[in-house]
This record gives structure tokens, sequence and C-alpha cells, in this order.
């Protein structure tokens, strides 16, 4: 089976692919930008004109071969390795033919260990053996999609939450002793890994994306919710005020590092992190926006990796939800 067949095979429903409970762009759509740059590059050097002049025969024979050659189960296909990137584990992959059936995915660091052990086993060289699909590992990240949510817990003994874009503090920005670690932030689980981080530092965090978000506390002083300042009914085709019955909003906050970040005030006096000055005018953004609430053990659920364009378009979506634990 060759690649014009595989993706055929994808179209009509004969051939179905299995993500190994990864999250990731279309694979159909993968194979089929693949297909399409094989074809341009051999038009290209049929063709034969400027760079394409040079090395004409070897490249288009090259190029046709990768159309015409049988993909065996078990190997990954395409002209380098067709690859797709997971934005919840953050891992890379090889898309591969597993049988007839099924095309899957396979981390590519995985692919080389498995096909080196495999070949061991076999008594093979590691280039002739086919992985099999229960060798194949799963998504780190599937608890945690299926929870659609990101959960950390931190203490505020003084009860005056600050909230920020970012800290400055590095060891209340980052862990500085996994700075360049993987899974990094790009991803969901390595954003989890920050958050466990910063948790044990009692500092709140949430990854969000180039926008601003507005910070709501329940009257009671028990419960915060993150969200934003206006919305747009597509229904009525007006924009309306976001609100939250039994809720004061307190200000918001625009978000040049894609994050919001908040810690008791004694937690940030210790550490020597500077405090602005709270504005006074909810109407501009402020540079922190102190919540007063009750003191104890808090708990964060942080829903924003999660969210679709259908769930922001919700009247009055919750990014985020902190609550006292009682």
């Amino acid at each position: 089976m060759n690649i014009l067949e595989i993706y055929n095979g994808i179209k009509d429903g004969s051939i179905t692919i299995e993500l190994k409970g990864h999250c990731v762009n279309s694979i159909e759509g993968r194979i089929e930008d693949e297909i399409s740059h094989i074809n341009k590059m051999i038009a290209k050097y049929t063709e034969g004109k400027g760079e394409f002049k040079e090395g004409k025969r070897d490249m288009l024979s090259h190029y046709t071969r990768r159309l015409e050659e049988t993909v065996e189960h078990g190997d990954y296909f395409g002209v380098t390795g067709m690859e797709a990137q997971c934005f919840d584990c953050g891992c890379r992959m090889y898309i591969l033919l597993q049988d007839d059936k099924t095309v899957t995915l396979v981390p590519t660091p995985a692919y080389w260990d498995l096909r080196e052990k495999g070949g061991l086993r076999e008594k093979i060289s590691k280039y002739d053996y086919q992985i099999k699909s229960e060798e194949i590992p799963s998504c780190e990240a599937v608890p945690i999609r299926k929870k659609k949510k990101l959960v950390s817990k931190i203490d505020v003994p003084s009860g005056e939450l600050i909230f920020k874009n970012f800290f400055k503090t590095e060891k209340l920005y980052e862990d500085p002793a996994n700075k360049y670690g993987h899974p990094d932030i790009c991803s969901v689980l390595g954003r989890n890994v920050l958050m466990q981080y910063l948790a044990k530092q009692n500092v709140g965090y949430g990854q969000m994306g180039n926008m601003s978000v507005a910070i709501y506390l329940k009257k009671d002083g028990k419960e915060i919710i993150v969200s934003k300042t206006y919305g747009y009914d597509n229904v009525k085709n007006e924009e309306y005020t976001v609100e939250f019955k039994g809720y004061s909003y307190l200000g918001k906050i625009s978000l040049e590092v894609w994050r919001w970040q908040c810690a008791d005030k004694e937690m940030l006096i210790a550490n020597n992190e500077p405090i602005p000055e709270l504005e006074k005018d909810k109407d501009h953004y402020a540079d922190a926006i102190r919540a007063k609430v009750k003191r104890g053990r808090w708990k964060i659920e942080h829903y924003f990796d999660f969210f679709t364009q259908k769930d922001d378009e919700k009247r009055n979506p919750i990014y985020s939800r902190l609550k006292l634990m009682e």
C-alpha cells in the first residue's frame, strides 16, 4: 500500500486513524499536504527551470518513488517521515501504517527505541522490525484531557490575594531547575507541571492567550472567577457586559506574557516580589488587582486550555475558578 492508497482509504473510510489519545491537527490533512508537496516538486523538476534544472532526473525519480513505494506495516511514511505534534503532551510523532485498516501515531524517540529493542528481540535489523500496536504508548496527558481542567492548591494566610500578569521573581515565575526542560508550556502537560511547581511556592497560575482577563470576587470572599469584561451575543447581535450574580467586578489585567498569576501578599513580601500600587479606576487595565478573601487553603481550577471557540462564545465564560477549601 502506498501513500496515495492510504490517503484514499482514509477518505473512503476503509482506513481509520487511531490517535492513541493525542490531541493533534488533522492527520488526513497532514497526509494531503504531503501528497500535494510531492506533486508540486514533481511538476517543478519536470519543467526543469532555474534551480530545479540541477539534478532533474535524480530528483524526479526520488519524488515519484515516494508516491509509489510500498509502506510496510509498522513503518512511518512520507518524504522525511511526516510528523504531527500533540497539543496535550507536546510529543512529536511519526504517522505510521499499523495495518491495512489502521493509521496511528508513535512518538519519534519511541519509534527508534522500539525498532532497536524489537530488532534485538527478533534477532533482525532494527530497520526491518515492524512496530506492533500494543508497543505504542498512549498520550501521557489523557487523564488531564478527560478531566478538562488543571487543578492546584495554594495557601492564602493574610487574605490579601494579589493578581498580576506575571511575577518578576524567577522562582515565582518558572522552575529555575527546569527552565528548558520537557515538557514545556506549549503543551497542556507542561503547563500542569509548571502549575504544580508554582503551587508549591503558593503561587496560582493559569496559561491564557494574547488577551486580557477580568477578576470577579464572590461577596462572601470565598470564591473568585477569572473571565472577561465584555462578550458578544451572536443571537442578539450585540455586545454585553459580563456579570456574575453575587460577585463583584474587581478590574482587568492585560496579559502581555499570556498568563495570570496570583499569590498572598505576605508570600510576595517574603520573596522580595515588588507589588505595584493598585489601580482605583476599574475601567483601565491594572498592573495588579487585590482581592480581599477568606484566609485558608484555596483550590484553583483552570479550564481555558480545554476551551473551544464555542465555549468562549458562551455568555459569561469561566476561564478559571478559585475557591476556599472548607
